[in-house]
Parts: structure tokens; C-alpha cells; sequence
């Protein structure tokens, strides 16, 4: 825990990892934003076609 790698609640203990290098964590959190925005974007089309379908439904 001192060198900050893993850390511990309670009896529960989790691997907080090695230091990388910070241009590094920057790529990978812009990955990980992009995925997340593809992500949402799908889901928003899905909502849009399941109002469509409700609307559709009703008249």
C-alpha cells in the first residue's frame, strides 16, 4: 500500500496498478471517451426508433 499499487477496505483488497506514463493514460482515456460517445450515439438511435414505434403504436 505504501508504494501505492494496491490498497485495501476493509478485507476487500484491489490492484490499483503500476504508474504509466501520463501521455500514455491521455490515449487510452481518449480511446475509452470515443467508445463511450459511439456508444451513446447508438443508444440514442435506439431510443429514437422505440418513441417512433410508441407514437406509431398509439395512433
Amino acid at each position: 500500500m505504501a508504494m501505492n499499487r494496491i490498497s485495501k477496505e476493509k478485507k476487500e483488497i484491489k490492484w490499483i496498478g503500476l504508474p504509466t506514463n501520463s501521455l500514455q493514460e491521455c490515449h487510452q482515456l481518449e480511446k475509452e471517451m470515443q467508445k463511450k460517445i459511439i456508444s451513446i450515439k447508438e443508444k440514442e438511435k435506439q431510443l429514437d426508433e422505440l418513441i417512433l414505434n410508441q407514437i406509431a403504436l398509439r395512433i
